[in-house]
């Protein structure tokens, strides 16, 4: 974790808009830095929704068939 200065009236704006929408300050931080970059949500986590790999999926998927 990291530490960040902002003025006062950055921090008004920062809390106001934490406390308005409920959420932490890092996402309103986020929320900023994808507006900024233009990157869509969707965009965020491409794997969202599935369920990650069991170990013997793992496996399967980076075995080496052409080991003999």
């Amino acid at each position: 974790m990291k530490t960040i200065a902002v003025d006062d009236a950055m921090w008004k704006k920062l809390k106001q808009l934490k406390d308005e929408r409920g959420v932490t300050f890092e996402d309103i931080i986020e929320d900023a830095l994808f507006k900024a970059e233009k990157i869509p949500r969707s965009m965020f986590g491409a794997a969202k929704g599935l369920k990650p790999l069991t170990q013997k999926e793992r496996k399967e998927m980076w075995q080496d068939d052409n080991r003999d």
